[in-house]
């Protein structure tokens, strides 16, 4: 077992073996669809293998849709068509959730000059091209799906009442834009509505836990891009500066779907940045907007800055630790360094702190820039967490003696760095969920809450103890996801897997085994004082919340306010990974900006994780699955 999941030094010139462990999960269709070990449902499934070994077969490791990959197909046949328009009022309330909720995440349009020609299409409704009636209804699919309108306005009424009078109307907008001129039949057209069309056709995909055919649009979004000229600014000469603007704002959008479904699914990426020229997608080292904070387009444009360098990351870490199977500590230490400059450069309107539910487009677009940059620092450092995670089950469960790696106390930074990503990223989604303006279909946060919440899971399971904060942070975890999954079948199946991780945890033959129920309920925040990334997850200081009385709360499933009085900040410390919290020592920043150290260099190859089932599993004591 030791010598399976050992390490390599570098010195050596042998690669890693050409034959890889491929992932093939069955979609809902019974097709085989490729997953990458970047994924977290590679993640998850090497934490199966691992949790079998220690503790024997359970229902977490022999779960009986472990092979499955949840993807929704809903047959575009069955949905009713409409092509009447709604109510003003109910469009403009619906484009206003698009445009709020998918700030820091895409940035396709000029808001102003779409509901410039909404009014048009209201007031003429005949002028109006198919071409923008088909992006208005796909607009409108996209907004309901995210619409999270204040309790008790007027807002919260029309979008209830709209949802009651078809649980399927997000999907009849669809439909409705399909109808009036097909994106997918106009792809190679190249120009810049289709190519528009089919990125809000992946937004909308993901939204509705369509994964792989999110991954086929943007795909195709991208090779029309390419024809069409947007990654290289030097063809923007010869348009307008609104078009200029317009052929930026979509090409930086694709960027960032492209790097979250490589990251999401494990697979290659579609821009390659070195093709890219000029501003079409500035450098990681860009500096922020120079925008005043007054203008409404700063948070939108600070946000994607920061979303997009994350994504640079992102790009950078699958490069040169994903597509090559093995990861090494000094490449890690070298991204590392380029993940610390990360926070220098963020706006301070974006800073966790900021986040209110009074100003919810710079909420959203605070979480999910900050989530890009937490999950880029998880995939970075989770191969270090889960090696010596491997290691800790051998020596502690398996009782089989493992030759320590000669940078231990390395691979311990990063995979500290792992487990406290982990930890942020829970806060400030747990943050949003509490001020009311978590969408129950977002798939960003969806995904990178389940990501964070395995690793404290298996973290516990590992190294068993009176950790309160994380216990705690498992139990928010399945409660926000619950929450979500009354709409998102990927929330849904994600709750049933960490209620089975559960399970597993609490039926340890531990001293004082503890009671991992998830309370009734953590419901909306009523007191002077929300539980936001300060108290409720032992980061410094609270983020205020308005009163109880205030308009702000929102609507949430009816239930009791749960007290975490007994957390207190200082517990532990900093702000963001990597800065402050880690010191990687002058050895580890040597060697990040190409110094020798003194110890050699040592390579875990990624094959070694998938050698788990040559362990002999623990006995069963009459296993049967139940």
């Amino acid at each position: 077992m030791s010598a399976a999941l050992g390490s390599k030094s570098s010195g050596s010139d042998e690669e890693a073996d050409n034959h890889t462990m491929a992932r093939m999960l069955e979609d809902g269709n019974g097709r085989l669809l490729y997953v990458g070990d970047s994924a977290t449902l590679s993640f998850l499934q090497l934490l199966r293998m691992i949790v079998e070994t220690a503790a024997g077969p359970n229902d977490f490791s022999m779960d009986p849709d472990r092979h499955q990959m949840t993807e929704v197909k809903f047959q575009d046949a069955a949905i009713s068509v409409t092509r009447l328009l709604p109510d003003k009022a109910t469009a403009l309330v619906l484009v206003d959730s698009f445009f709020t909720n998918t700030y820091g995440m895409v940035e396709i349009y000029s808001e102003k000059e779409f509901l410039s020609a909404l009014d048009t299409c209201y007031a003429e409704p005949h002028s109006i091209e198919r071409h923008w009636l088909c992006h208005f209804h796909l607009v409108l699919a996209i907004g309901l799906c995210l619409a999270t309108p204040r309790f008790n306005t007027q807002e919260w009424e029309l979008v209830e009442r709209l949802r009651a009078q078809s649980p399927n109307q997000a999907e009849i907008y669809y439909a409705t834009a399909k109808s009036l001129v097909d994106p997918l039949s106009c792809a190679g057209d190249c120009s810049l509505w289709s190519i528009q069309a089919l990125t809000l056709l992946s937004v909308f995909m993901l939204l509705r836990s369509a994964r792989n055919a999110a991954y086929l649009f943007v795909g195709m979004a991208i090779r029309s891009g390419y024809g069409f000229g947007l990654h290289r600014s030097e063809t923007a000469t010869i348009f307008s500066e609104d078009e200029k603007v317009a052929r930026r704002r979509l090409w930086r959008s694709l960027f960032v779907l492209d790097r979250f479904l490589a990251v999401a699914l494990g697979r290659p990426v579609a821009i390659a940045e070195e093709d890219s020229s000029g501003d079409a997608i500035p450098s990681s080292g860009f500096a922020i907007h120079d925008f005043p904070s007054s203008q409404p387009h700063h948070l939108c444009a600070t946000g994607m800055d920061a979303t997009i360098r994350s994504c640079h990351l992102m790009g950078m870490i699958l490069r040169r630790v994903y597509y090559r199977r093995k990861v090494s500590i000094v490449e890690t230490q070298s991204l590392a360094g380029l993940c610390r400059q990360w926070p220098e450069k963020l706006s301070p309107d974006l800073h966790w702190r900021q986040a209110s539910p009074e100003s919810p487009r710079q909420a959203i677009a605070i979480l999910h820039c900050n989530l890009a940059y937490w999950h880029s620092i998880i995939i970075l450092t989770r191969p270090f967490f889960l090696y010596l995670l491997s290691i800790q089950i051998q020596q502690d469960r398996l009782k089989i003696h493992v030759t320590e790696p000669r940078r231990k106390a390395d691979m311990e930074k990063f995979s500290d760095a792992c487990l406290i990503a982990s930890r942020h990223t829970i806060a400030v989604i747990q943050n949003a969920y509490q001020g009311g303006y978590l969408p129950t279909l977002n798939f960003f946060p969806t995904y990178c809450l389940f990501a964070a919440a395995l690793v404290i899971f298996v973290n516990d399971f590992t190294r068993p103890s009176k950790n309160t904060l994380d216990r705690q942070r498992m139990q928010i975890a399945i409660e926000i996801l619950r929450y979500c999954a009354k709409d998102d079948v990927q929330a849904s199946r994600a709750v049933r897997i960490l209620e089975v991780f559960r399970h597993v945890l609490l039926n340890q033959a531990q001293p004082n085994p503890f009671d991992m129920q998830v309370p009734d309920g953590i419901g909306p925040v009523v007191g002077s004082y929300g539980m936001g990334l300060g108290s409720g997850m032992g980061l410094p200081g609270p983020i205020p919340m308005p009163p109880a009385a205030s308009s702000s709360t929102r609507a949430f499933p009816s239930q009791p306010v749960v007290s975490h009085s007994n957390i207190h900040p200082e517990q532990t410390a900093g702000e963001f990974p990597l800065t402050g919290f880690i010191d990687f020592g002058k050895n580890a920043l040597n060697n990040a900006s190409g110094g020798t150290s003194q110890i050699a260099d040592e390579d875990i190859d990624f094959e070694s994780y998938w050698q788990w089932p040559d362990a002999s599993p623990l006995p069963t004591g009459g296993y049967t699955h139940g």
